[in-house]
């Protein structure tokens, strides 16, 4: 018996070398898929809790070694290069509804992407992106009350973004 779940697995790993399918689960946690020209071996993330995020501070998500800093800003400060996504963003926080929190991105999950009028599942944009399967374990999101407010480290939502209007800024930045 212990034979054939081997010879499933290398069978596996066989497809995929062969561009049959894109990637398997080897059993125990284990995901094996193929990107430019190298076979990639990760073990899935345990699902980490959602956290609620205070409005100024610190907060640690030490499952992902990661944590995000808080602080809310004078408009004066506000950069609209900011708002774009990376690791440090403003947004206006008159649009956010708290609580905020945060969390691992969900199947299913939609948000609005900057720049963009409708919904887009968060799957699709970062296939979009080109990132690849094995890092998503690791993106958080930020939501308010309402809706997604930043994929961290890579978009915010237009929802959120600074205008003329915007009065008082939060910024948040992701530390690792």
């Amino acid at each position: 018996r212990k034979g054939t779940g081997s010879f499933d697995q290398i069978s596996r790993l066989d497809d995929i070398i062969f561009g049959k399918i894109e990637s398997a689960d080897l059993g125990s946690g284990i995901r094996v898929t193929h990107e430019k020209g190298s076979l990639i071996l990760w073990k899935k993330r345990p699902h980490w809790p959602d956290r609620r995020m205070p409005l100024e501070g610190t907060l640690e998500l030490p499952e992902i070694s990661a944590s995000l800093k808080i602080r809310n800003l004078p408009v004066s400060k506000a950069k609209l290069s900011s708002q774009k996504g990376g690791r440090k963003i403003h947004l206006d926080l008159r649009k956010i509804v708290p609580p905020l929190q945060v969390r691992p991105i969900k199947p299913g999950d939609r948000f609005t992407p900057l720049g963009l009028k409708g919904k887009k599942k968060v799957g699709d944009f970062l296939t979009d992106k080109k990132v690849p399967c094995y890092l998503r374990d690791e993106i958080p999101v930020v939501l308010d009350r309402e809706k997604i407010i930043w994929l961290v480290g890579y978009q915010i939502s237009d929802h959120c973004k600074i205008d003329k209007n915007s009065s008082s800024i939060l910024e948040i930045e992701l530390l690792r």
